[in-house]
């Protein structure tokens, strides 16, 4: 029996040299940051956090389309309207249109013409805009 108990013994012995030259092969355990080793595995694909901001183009100004009305008059619906070149506020270049539904002129395209609501959808140069028409002023509003 003792013979036995002192195999068994030996055994462990030789399991636990094993098992620390083992650990210690593999390298110091990091204690500053226990997570190091989850985030080096990356489970959940994340990219890594951006250092450099990437600079963003600015979007171009676009002229601004002031929808004046629409006509059947002289076949499928017409659009008039003005196109404003140049910032809000200040003097710019103002050219006026008279386009039916799928026409194009100086980059400006009317795709759909809504006489019901009175809804025009333009795609100005390359950005697609819903315009509605301006309420008609009454006399009332007219009058100074």
């Amino acid at each position: 029996m003792r013979m036995t108990t002192c195999r068994k013994m030996a055994w462990f012995i030789i399991g636990l040299i094993v098992g620390c030259i083992g650990t210690s092969l593999a390298g110091p355990i990091a204690v500053a940051n226990p997570y190091a080793t989850i985030a080096s595995r990356n489970v959940f694909g994340l990219n890594p956090i951006l250092t450099e901001l990437v600079p963003v183009a600015p979007e171009p100004v676009l002229p601004r389309i002031v929808p004046k009305g629409f006509t059947t008059i002289l076949g499928p619906e017409t659009v008039l309207f003005e196109v404003v070149d140049g910032p809000a506020g200040k003097a710019a270049a103002r050219s006026l249109y008279a386009l039916k539904s799928g026409a194009t002129q100086d980059g400006i395209t009317v795709l759909r013409i809504d006489g019901t609501t009175g809804i025009i959808t333009f795609d100005n140069h390359g950005k697609l805009q819903q315009i509605p028409l301006a309420a008609p002023a009454t006399a009332a509003e007219t009058k100074p």
